[in-house]
């Protein structure tokens, strides 16, 4: 393994989990849907809520920029600067749960911690198995 390929596997290793993100998880907001949204003011929420054309089946939208307007809760959807993003409104009276999302410390931690072992690794393999010439 060159000097080269060695800087490319342990930048690739560091840049990992900063390209993945990290791991999110949702954390369900207690309290009435109406105050949850409220505290959470402009932010992405997952909303959870009762199907109209089947009332037994709940169904789940991720919302940006979602608040209360009226009666209901109200956030785009869809990608970012995607056509099929739109405008969104759920009844608060349908709203079963709304949870934000949140980093999981553990998981995050196991993502970093996880590729530099490995870089780690593979460096001390190197080390060990690269003959020394005189």
């Amino acid at each position: 393994m060159t000097r080269r390929a060695l800087r490319i596997a342990v930048l690739a290793g560091l840049l990992a989990p900063v390209l993945v993100g990290g791991c999110r998880t949702w954390k369900s907001r207690a309290g009435a849907p109406r105050d949850a949204v409220a505290s959470a003011y402009g932010r992405t929420l997952r909303v959870t809520f009762v199907r109209r054309d089947d009332p037994g089946a709940l169904d789940t939208l991720v919302l940006r920029d979602a608040r209360v307007d009226g009666d209901s809760i109200v956030g785009s959807s869809g990608w970012t600067g995607d056509a099929a993003q739109r405008r969104r409104a759920i009844a608060l009276a349908d709203v079963r749960e709304v949870a934000s999302p949140r980093v999981h410390p553990m998981r995050t931690a196991a993502l970093v911690v996880g590729p530099l072992a490995l870089v780690a690794s593979a460096v001390a393999a190197f080390v060990v198995w690269t003959p020394i010439s005189y």
